[in-house]
């Protein structure tokens, strides 16, 4: 197969051929596109099995490359999994390739609603037609601008999307069947050099412990040396206790420890916020099922986001967050296969404060805050699996339930105000 260069335009399928395109965006912006002339798919329909360990598979062979250039390995994260299984999906059902989605919405907006925010680098690959793990990295690979994503140092995280269409016509009435995407990230802004050379550092510290250890245990010979010089202190101490007695001189000093009394008091004036959420379909509280990622944004009266924090609810769909001065905000909470509330005006006292926010509607695989076609197709795509892409109600299952709860909430969209 032969790698070349070529815009978006020109990737169409040729006599007897289909032109495998690949594609990236780094870090700075820069895209790469290229693609590579093959035979139409000849390969068997891959088996369940396959299918399950396809993503994976991707992220354990980027992880080979990265170590056989010394470099750490990128952790899988479910919300640039669930941004890149999106994003797949949906090239695949409404037939395009492009890093911006048919909404506009960039990868970077993408990986965002997926619940990977406070990112500081980010940078996606896509590609279609390759029928394999193997293939599709190997591709990434000798291609230069996805080689460089897999093997920078700027990301700390990794989430790869595949889908498999065997009924795909697009382009040109060959079908590229596979679709892939890997979206990259990074929530810190250290830089690509400080974490290899730590790893390194903190590698030959064990090393060096043994070498540390003698000079440590040397150091009770040391103990009775200087035992004698501190017996001999109690001669000087009449000499110290008048310094000591003088401290009344510093008392002024002491007596303004008030001075660390408002900074007391305004500790205990922080307020503690107790938030509880509803969700569909679940079994009684209390139940592992009512644990489930939030993401819960304060306001200020003026509108401005005062805290937003990336979550958990304990098994009675609660959570709690600490550390807030006292006011009046509003608050939005979203689940990522939810609609996302809204309770405008809550007012925080010193100490505890206890806030209901109603129920979060399910329905919304794409994490985009509505129920739409696109959740639909996302749910249909994994109906009968364990994806956890539209198990709406966390039973561990795609079925009637879930399909149940899209139903109802089709044409919604958030935020949905709480009373």
């Amino acid at each position: 197969m032969v790698l070349l260069s070529l815009s978006f335009s020109v990737w169409a399928s040729a006599e007897g051929e289909l032109s495998l395109p690949l594609s990236s965006y780094d870090e700075n912006g820069v895209q790469t596109e290229s693609w590579i002339v093959a035979a139409p798919d000849s390969a068997s329909q891959p088996s369940t099995a396959e299918l399950s360990s396809f993503e994976s598979d991707v992220i354990a062979l980027v992880n080979q490359e990265r170590a056989l250039r010394g470099l750490y390995p990128l952790v899988a994260n479910a919300s640039l999994t669930l941004a890149a299984r999106g994003h797949s999906q949906a090239m695949s059902t409404y037939n395009f390739f492009n890093h911006v989605s048919l909404d506009g919405s960039t990868f970077v907006q993408r990986i965002e609603l997926a619940g990977y925010t406070g990112l500081c680098s980010a940078g996606e690959n896509i590609a279609a037609g390759q029928t394999s793990p193997a293939d599709v990295v190997r591709a990434w690979m000798s291609s230069t601008g996805h080689r460089a994503n897999i093997l920078s140092t700027s990301f700390r995280d990794i989430g790869v999307g595949y889908v498999y269409e065997p009924n795909d016509t697009y382009p040109g009435g060959i079908g590229y069947k596979h679709y892939w995407t890997q979206d990259f990230g990074s929530r810190d802004c250290w830089g690509p050099t400080p974490t290899p050379q730590s790893t390194a550092t903190r590698t030959n510290t064990p090393v060096n412990t043994p070498t540390w250890t003698p000079s440590r245990t040397n150091t009770p010979v040391n103990t009775p040396t200087w035992t004698p010089t501190r017996t001999n202190t109690p001669v000087n101490t009449p000499t110290w206790t008048p310094t000591r007695t003088s401290t009344p001189a510093s008392a002024p000093a002491r007596t303004s420890t008030p001075t660390w009394t408002p900074t007391q008091t305004t500790a205990l004036l922080s307020a503690t916020l107790v938030g509880a959420v509803d969700l569909q379909g679940r079994p009684p509280k209390p139940h592992i099922c009512w644990c489930v990622p939030l993401s819960v944004t304060l306001l200020r009266e003026d509108g401005s986001a005062y805290r937003t924090v990336d979550l958990s609810t304990n098994p009675y769909g609660e959570f709690t967050l600490s550390g807030i001065a006292p006011g009046t905000y509003g608050i939005r909470v979203k689940h990522r296969l939810t609609l996302a509330n809204y309770k405008s005006e809550i007012t925080l006292l010193p100490n505890a404060n206890r806030v209901e926010l109603g129920t979060l509607l399910a329905g919304d695989s794409s994490n985009d805050n509505m129920v739409d076609v696109v959740d639909f197709s996302l749910l249909r795509a994994n109906f009968g699996s364990a994806s956890n892409l539209a198990d709406y109600n966390g039973d561990g299952a795609v079925d009637v339930i879930d399909f149940s709860l899209l139903r109802t909430h089709f044409g919604l969209v958030g935020d949905i105000p709480v009373e």
